[in-house]
């Protein structure tokens, strides 16, 4: 009789996608934290195509969920005169907290070594400003000229109403102007780097200007909910990882997979390049309007009998499927150079 294997989720070699968990758990010493920290660019001997297993990330969280919780526990107690002097660290330290731990995570992964945490710094500040002031003059010119919501729209033949577009259209606009302004920047780090971009490097850098994007929007939303603060930071907190940091990670990575040459500028128009930006532009659409709108039918805008109810939960784990296929292309594109015998451009 034929027996079937049970596929090992440890194995670095083949389906181990475990490895990207599992080993954040295990004591490390403090040199290895300098080894990780410490940049230095792995000669092509050196490389492997090992499944990586990232640790440091969760003692990053740890740090942030500690002081959290101390600045949190002394805000609260009243009668102290320095209470309200504490709610601007309860803001910086409840937004950085995953946004900056799943971005080590992703530093972890990059396999090649070359981009050192300043670098990794410059395109978590610089992209997300960037980032934020495109989407803001996008966001501008679109809500001035007030003519959007008196023009009938005809999407794949079905007629919309004035009413379904002041309800959906404002949602999916909303993601289209963020991930534009993140795409653009992403896409010009990428292209004046000057070594060769590959899949894991070019997620780093998607994941560092999404993380700067969650990092400033999470600070905002938690200004405004005082009353509300642990409900928001916990929220923001939870869903990080699964919204700007992968969109943009799924940016740069993927971008990296499309092209085998030296990226240009005309790249931007190639129609890999588009659909790819057009399908995290709709994960973000989607992720809008089912916090928008948590008991409403997707297809409710297309007036189709059935319905699909799609939460946050479903939502989250399709984008992480998508996350985990790109880490696998980018330990099989390790492969393939190790099997060539040479990098295509040495690092």
């Amino acid at each position: 009789m034929y027996k079937i294997e049970t596929p090992n989720w440890f194995d670095r070699h083949g389906l181990g996608f475990l490895n990207l968990l599992a080993y954040c758990f295990i004591w490390h010493k403090k040199e290895e934290t300098e080894q990780v920290a410490n940049v230095k660019p792995v000669k092509f001997d050196e490389l492997t195509d090992l499944w990586p297993r990232p640790w440091l990330w969760i003692r990053a969280l740890l740090l942030f969920g500690v002081s959290f919780s101390v600045l949190y526990f002394c805000w609260k107690e009243e009668g102290m005169e320095e209470q309200s002097h504490l709610y601007p660290g309860l803001i910086i330290m409840g937004s950085l907290a995953t946004p900056i731990s799943v971005l080590i995570y992703f530093f972890e992964l990059n396999k090649f070594r070359t981009i050192s945490l300043l670098k990794v710094l410059r395109y978590f500040l610089i992209g997300s400003i960037v980032s934020i002031g495109i989407t803001f003059i996008l966001t501008y010119i679109n809500q001035h000229p007030g003519k959007l919501q008196d023009v009938n729209v005809k999407l794949l033949g079905i007629s919309l109403s004035h009413e379904t577009i002041n309800k959906y259209l404002p949602t999916y606009l909303a993601a289209l102007f963020e991930e534009f302004g993140k795409t653009l920047i992403i896409f010009i780090f990428l292209m004046h780097y000057r070594r060769r971009i590959y899949i894991l490097q070019g997620m780093l850098i998607g994941a560092a200007v999404g993380a700067g994007f969650s990092v400033f929007e999470s600070a905002g939303y938690v200004l405004l909910a005082s009353d509300h603060l642990l409900d928001i930071v916990w929220q923001r907190g939870i869903f990080a990882p699964v919204c700007h940091i992968a969109w943009g990670a799924l940016i740069g990575g993927g971008t990296m997979l499309i092209t085998k040459k030296r990226l240009k500028f005309t790249k931007l128009f190639n129609p890999l390049f588009s659909l790819m930006f057009l399908m995290v532009s709709l994960l973000h659409g989607v992720w809008n309007y089912i916090i928008r709108y948590p008991g409403a039918s997707l297809l409710e805008l297309f007036k189709l009998d059935f319905q699909i109810n799609l939460n946050t939960l479903q939502l989250s784990l399709i984008t992480l499927y998508l996350v985990f296929l790109l880490i696998w292309a980018g330990k099989k594109q390790i492969t393939q150079f190790k099997k060539q015998g040479y990098l295509p451009v040495e690092l």
